[in-house]
């Protein structure tokens, strides 16, 4: 086979109890020329079982028709809105910002055929929104501008005092103390106003990755360091994707080129595989013997997939 590529996932967590539908899986890519292996997380019920915080980022408008004036101030809104939503998590990762735009891709289109098949088994999750927030920017000693500028006022502490005095969540912890009402964002000094929304470096090409399967960033931020929040309704990232349960059959050994990449996924199995194969006239996926034994595939048997 050529061009094939496996990814071993498993369900990391029972389902969250304030969400039946909620389920943490772990997607695993293993190492290959000289890359290093690559993981990705997909948690369901972000929220439920511990209070998560983003700032959103509204618009209010100030005008006076009379006068010719119309004046728009962004506003920053410390909420909630993402709670119940599905996080891609691990996305700071630094293997997985170091990889090549390629293995990205490969890891994403594979989380989004995972979601697609989750959806299927549980169509209320069409609904949910899927998110993934990736670091901001810093200065040369690593500190935040818009922490320092914002919540340090209230929780008077430095990022590295709050992670050592309270842990991993401290951000969440200390969230209640910063103001419950919209915080106009002309009010912070230049330096905080500017590393709003923007991507730390490392992390761009993942970031252009994320917008490539329909993850746009601009409505909240990171309530640290104000890094991007990249988020869509999981209908509108599985409407382009032409993900279906296929019947599979064996790639005949005359096929004609060119073929096209394909994903599978075999839940009993735990893996999802691409491979180049194609479509019969008569709706089947045809692929080589060889995934099909990955896949662990009986004659004609049915398995969720989707080009890729």
């Amino acid at each position: 086979m050529t061009d094939t590529l496996l990814i071993n996932v498993r369900q990391e967590a029972a389902p969250n109890a304030l969400d039946p539908q909620a389920a943490s899986w772990h997607l695993q890519m293993p190492a290959g020329d000289g890359s290093p292996e690559l993981h990705l997380g997909l948690q369901g019920g972000t929220g439920l079982d511990r209070p998560r915080h983003w700032i959103h980022l509204g618009t209010r408008a100030h005008a006076a028709p009379e006068l010719g004036l119309h004046h728009r101030q962004t506003m920053l809104m410390l909420g909630s809105n993402l709670t119940g939503a599905i996080e891609l998590t691990g996305l700071a990762a630094p293997a997985l910002l170091a990889a090549e735009a390629e293995r990205q891709q490969a890891l994403l289109d594979a989380a989004v055929l995972l979601l697609g098949w989750m959806a299927h088994q549980q169509p209320a999750n069409l609904g949910l929104t899927v998110f993934g927030a990736l670091p901001g920017l810093r200065d040369e000693r690593g500190q935040s501008p818009f922490w320092a500028a914002l919540g340090q006022h209230f929780a008077g502490m430095t990022p590295a005092q709050a992670a050592q005095r309270l842990g991993a969540h401290w951000a969440d912890d200390l969230a209640p103390l910063l103001p419950r009402h919209p915080v106009m964002l002309s009010l912070l000094p230049a330096g905080a106003q500017a590393v709003v929304s923007q991507v730390a470096p490392a992390a761009s090409r993942l970031a252009q990755q994320l917008v490539m399967q329909g993850l746009a960033s601009g409505r909240h931020v990171d309530l640290v360091d104000a890094g991007p929040v990249h988020e869509a309704p999981l209908a509108s990232l599985l409407a382009r994707r032409g993900a279906a349960q296929r019947h599979l059959q064996a790639l005949p050994a005359e096929a004609a080129e060119p073929l096209s990449r394909w994903w599978c996924w075999a839940p009993a199995r735990g893996v999802l595989l691409r491979a180049e194969g194609r479509l019969a006239d008569d709706g089947r996926l045809q692929l080589p013997s060889g995934a099909l034994a990955t896949l662990g595939a009986q004659l004609d048997e049915a398995f969720w997939s989707a080009p890729g």
